[in-house]
């Protein structure tokens, strides 16, 4: 989930507060999710989750500044 958060925050300048979140929260949603979808991947579910999620702003993030290659 971080990763995906920080590709967001490097893509687009926002990103998701994920310090609200915890296993009491996080684990029904990808269960659901998998319950609901057998055909697709975990993963899957917290790209759901990180899409739907509201953004906060990252404005003091310089963009680009995140080596993916390495």
């Amino acid at each position: 989930m971080s990763a995906a958060n920080i590709h967001l925050l490097d893509d687009a300048s926002g990103y998701v507060d994920l310090g609200s979140f915890n296993e009491n929260t996080l684990l029904p949603i990808v269960f659901n999710f998998c319950k609901e979808n057998p055909d697709q991947r975990p993963i899957d579910a917290i790209d759901q989750f990180i899409r739907q999620s509201p953004k906060l702003s990252g404005e003091e993030w310089t963009k680009g500044t995140v080596k993916w290659t390495q």
